[in-house]
């Protein structure tokens, strides 16, 4: 295909990017430094030496292309001279360099390129260069054939330019299996040009190779801009498609929306509906916001109040918990015993001014020192010389206002953990900083959780800012002012009301001022259509919101920061079906997903967290996990936001889950700090909010759910082992299915069975199977914790959980419990009966005071009674969730202890035995290269304990030579001995490091 054919039009940028052609395109000055050089070697009649620059050129060939732009830009009499002798060369010569390197220069000569492109020598050296000069599919089908074409790299973006200008759309053939689209690395970038080339070609050739590598995001965002080239080819592959996975039917969905016409003519007819009348629907919804025209001027006032300086300002036993972080004994050198020993320690440690860094050892000893040597010392202290987390939370603790300066400081050096470090600190900077947090999207519900707790303190500054003379904090503190008015309105204008009457008015009208004058109003961005979006329905009638409406819900959700708030918002989760808007966000995710996750669109995840259910919840979880090995971890983190945003049972479950189980140790760190967050707002402990979202998973309090086939019923009751019984179940008259025949499990639906409700149904069984097993793994994983940590419950939630609960009661009864006085001293031990009733060891009936303290009993707790205690359960045939009364105990206090952690230093283990300690709830610290050097774990409290080893486990790495480890430090902190442990704390950790070998 030539440029004379008007059924084939480059992009006019494609010219450039190739070889020029004597055929087509733009013709190429002749200048540049070398042009002369050229022209007089091409015109040369020194054959000989003109045979020898040609051979030459081939290797690197640039010098070959820079003579064929001389070539083309020649005159047409003398290009006419240089193909003759060319030519010439060609007959005389006739060797495979001559000829390859002649077709190359003289594009044009189609004869001496159909001729070489099928030369038996086509396996000769650079062969591939005759990409530049062919021009009809027929040659490229040969060329293809024989080498690999189009590869990645420059000079191979360069021909595939040169063949898409000259032959068009007919190479998109080439691209099925070449370049190598699952390749990814530095080939990338030139794998998305490849994807964007094909985008523009749009045949149906062009989108069956771009379908069949969509699993390459970028090649999915390059069929979709393809799709709206061609709708009709798009529907072809789409409805044909063999692949059934979610991400096709939504692509199939969507343009069956965006082209419904096109849809019916392969079978696929949208789904009919009717829309609603904009009149029926909230103003704010009716279309897109738009700018307002008038916008309220600036006012500034001044002198009516001094910013705030920095203070600290505790919650209940928040300095109490700060105080005690970094409670280990200082390591560096021999613990200092008197204030001169500490300050000589302190001058020898100090940063250096000049070079070095060891402000993290400073941070602990300052953390640890007396408090008249620490704060001498504070000043030495530079956070740019690194600081240890814990060890800055316990010296502001500590010293209080004199460590404020530091502790802001700090925060703005330490950036991810500044929300934490911050949220005790009030004053007029603090203030400007957390209004631009709220405004920003990082870390705006750390901002909101400030201001919750402080803005009657922080109004009167942030008042100051939005009046002052200084345009960026006005700006900053006016849209803070704006946003927080929701949420404490009134405290604001109380605040302003007490500066007097003109900074009142001054406010009310900044309060006043529609948001829409402050803000920019966004454009939806190109991979965003309203019209493929499924439906949102009224809550009402059953109606869709109009393509208008949903354009306008777009833009509110770019505009409203994940604030439920918003009017917009808000009015739509008024009107809305709840389910049709939950998958409305699902859907606009998915688009997000298809684009490649473009990461200035982030706001997407705000809509899973405003509109979504616990579908959502289920369906984003699993990515949150994926999203940090892509090197998305802020995604996943949005994520978590959008988790705890929806804020259902099954999404703080997920969330908890997260917090407990990632493997990724910051997204588990993040995921427990919004469960610390909601537990705080529920006034419960973190425990508390897990025992309250163990689901019940739809079984009925005799355990039992049921599964209804139409024609047919199933019955599936949970055993003692949680494990399913399945019966067959016949419809009584009153309707309800009753248990009949018992049977292996739930059979897959026949033809008889009715079509809707048995695959659903069958579809909700084999999920049942699936979540109940790793929902009993986390609950024995749950228990045993509660056991060794010392939980305790009160009676009526202890009859809630582990009576009525349909999962959690089967595993209680499982196991002998206790309850306890206030020095945890063991009043009375019994066992769950199988009608809920408590047992004590005798099976006499055991009656719970009203007060008591109930919990699981460790083997420890129980002293002599562990025998008597099992020989109880094996008569019952009872066999417990994990080791308990078979647990293997060790006493602090006998004397094959007396050494303490001594005998555990010098012995060689193995790394797994080592690994297997995380599972135990130790922590492991790395070096920055990534290899585990020490693992430690609280025990009963403060005192912690730490194992050093060598030479280290470089985690990712699998090499015999680290399979054996050596532990060189075993040290009990915070107190002196083991017997000074609690009794189960110190059988726990004995337990721990008897099982390394």
């Amino acid at each position: 295909m030539t440029h004379a054919d008007e059924a084939w039009n480059p992009p006019t940028t494609w010219w450039a990017k190739g070889v020029p052609s004597r055929l087509c395109g733009p013709r190429p000055a002749l200048d540049g430094d070398h042009a002369e050089a050229d022209r007089a070697l091409l015109l040369t009649s020194d054959l000989e030496k003109l045979r020898d620059a040609l051979v030459g050129a081939l290797s690197p060939s640039a010098r070959l292309f820079r003579l064929r732009r001389t070539l083309v830009a020649l005159p047409e009499d003398e290009y006419r001279t240089v193909v003759a002798r060319l030519a010439e060369l060609r007959t005389s010569v006739g060797s495979w360099y001559i000829r390859l390197a002649s077709s190359v220069l003289a594009d044009a000569e189609q004869q001496w390129v159909d001729e070489d492109v099928r030369t038996e020598e086509s396996v000769a050296y650079q062969y591939p260069l005759l990409a530049a000069s062919l021009t009809t599919r027929e040659q490229l089908e040969i060329f293809s054939a024989r080498s690999a074409f189009p590869r990645t790299g420059e000079q191979g973006l360069m021909l595939a330019y040169t063949a898409a200008v000259r032959i068009g759309p007919d190479i998109a053939f080439t691209m099925r299996d070449k370049p190598d689209w699952e390749w990814g690395g530095d080939d990338e970038p030139d794998l998305r040009k490849y994807a964007d080339m094909l985008a523009h070609f749009a045949t149906g050739e062009a989108l069956d190779v771009l379908w069949l590598h969509s699993t390459r995001p970028f090649v999915t965002a390059a069929f979709l801009a393809a799709a709206d080239r061609s709708p009709r080819e798009a529907m072809r592959v789409l409805a044909t498609a063999e692949d059934d996975s979610a991400k096709a039917r939504r692509l199939r969905d969507r343009h069956a929306r965006l082209h419904p016409d096109v849809a019916r003519e392969f079978g696929i007819a949208p789904e009919p509906m009717s829309t609603a009348f904009p009149d029926d629907l909230p103003a704010v919804l009716r279309e897109p916001p738009k700018k307002t025209s008038g916008r309220a001027d600036a006012l500034v006032l001044s002198g009516f109040h001094e910013p705030q300086p920095m203070s600290l300002s505790w919650k209940d036993e928040e300095r109490t918990q700060w105080a005690s972080a970094c409670a280990e004994q200082y390591q560096s050198w021999q613990d200092p015993q008197t204030v001169a020993e500490w300050r000589s320690v302190a001058a020898r440690t100090r940063p250096k001014r000049h070079g070095g860094s060891n402000g993290y050892e400073f941070s602990h000893l300052l953390a640890l020192a007396p408090e008249e040597v620490a704060l001498e010392y504070l000043g030495d202290l530079n956070v740019d010389s690194g600081f240890s987390f814990d060890a800055l939370t316990r010296l502001v603790a500590r010293l209080g206002s004199p460590a404020v300066d530091l502790l802001f400081a700090a925060a703005r050096v330490r950036y991810d953990e500044s929300p934490a470090l911050l949220m005790p600190l009030t004053g007029a900077e603090p203030a400007k900083l957390m209004a631009r947090w709220l405004t920003g999207k990082t870390f705006q519900d750390d901002a909101w959780s400030w201001f919750d707790r402080h803005i009657d303190s922080a109004a009167p500054d942030l008042i100051a800012f939005a009046l002052a003379k200084k345009a960026a904090d006005r700006k900053i503190a006016s849209a803070a002012l704006r946003a927080l008015a929701a949420r404490h309105g009134a405290v604001i204008r109380r605040v302003a009301a007490e500066f007097g009457t003109e900074v009142k008015a001054a406010v009310d009208a900044l309060l006043a001022t529609p948001e829409s004058a402050q803000v920019p109003i966004p454009t939806p961005p190109r991979w965003c259509s309203a019209a493929g979006l499924p439906p949102v329905f009224l809550s009402e009638n059953r109606t869709a919101l109009p393509e208008s409406a949903v354009t306008a819900v777009i833009v509110h959700l770019m505009m409203c920061g994940g604030d439920a708030a918003h009017p917009g918002i808000t009015a739509l989760r008024d009107i809305a079906d709840p389910a049709s808007l939950a998958e409305f966000g699902w859907a606009l995710f998915e688009d997000w997903q298809l684009a490649g996750y473009p990461i200035r669109d982030r706001w997407v995840l705000h809509g899973l967290g405003l509109f979504g259910n616990d579908d959502t919840a289920d369906r984003l979880t699993p990515l949150l996990c994926e999203w940090p090995f892509e090197s998305a971890y802020a995604r996943a983190v949005y994520g978590l936001e959008a988790l705890t945003a929806i804020g259902t049972e099954r999404a703080l479950l997920h969330l908890h889950r997260l917090s407990e189980n990632s493997k990724i140790g910051t997204l588990s760190y993040d995921a427990g700090k919004k469960i610390d967050e909601i537990a705080a707002r529920l006034d419960l402990t973190t425990d508390e909010l897990a025992d309250r979202l163990v689901p019940a998973l739809e079984f009925d309090d005799d355990g039992a759910r049921t599964f209804d086939y139409g024609t047919r019923g199933f019955i599936v009751r949970l055993d003692d082992q949680l494990g399913l019984t399945v019966f067959d179940a016949e419809r009584g008259t009153s309707g309800a299915w009753i248990a009949c025949a018992r049977r292996k499990g739930i059979p897959a639906p026949g033809v008889k069975d009715d079509s809707a409700l048995a695959p659903a149904a069958h579809a909700v069984y084999r999920a049942l199977r699936k979540n109940l097993k790793s929902e009993t793994a986390e609950q024995i994983r749950r228990l045993e914790h509660a056991m060794v940590s010392g939980r305790r419950w009160t009676p009526p939630v202890h009859t809630r959980l582990f009576i009525e609960h349909p999962l959690l009661s089967r595993l209680a009864r499982r196991l002998v419990w206790a309850t306890f006085d206030a020095k945890e001293r063991v009043t009375q031990a019994f066992r769950i009966a199988e009608d809920g009733s408590y047992a004590a060891l005798d099976d006499k009936p055991v009656t719970l005071p009203a007060d008591a303290a109930l919990g699981i009993a460790h083997p420890v707790h129980l002293t002599g009674s562990v025998p008597q205690w099992a020989e109880v359960f094996a008569d019952y045939e009872i066999l417990q969730p994990f080791e308990q009364l078979h647990r293997r105990t060790f006493v602090a206090d006998a004397p094959e202890n007396a050494a303490g952690l001594r005998p555990f230093v010098d012995r060689t283990v193995s790394a797994g035995s080592l690994l297997g300690l995380l599972r135990r709830g130790w922590s492991d610290e790395r070096t920055r290269d990534g290899v585990v050097y020490r693992f430690s774990r609280h025990v009963g409290g403060e005192p912690w304990v730490a194992l050093e080893i060598t030479p280290g486990i470089p985690l990712g790495v699998h090499a015999s030579s680290w399979e054996r480890q050596t532990i060189t430090t075993a040290a009990l902190h915070g107190a002196n001995k083991l017997s000074n442990l609690h009794p189960v704390a110190a059988a726990e950790l004995l337990r721990d490091l008897e099982s390394l070998r």
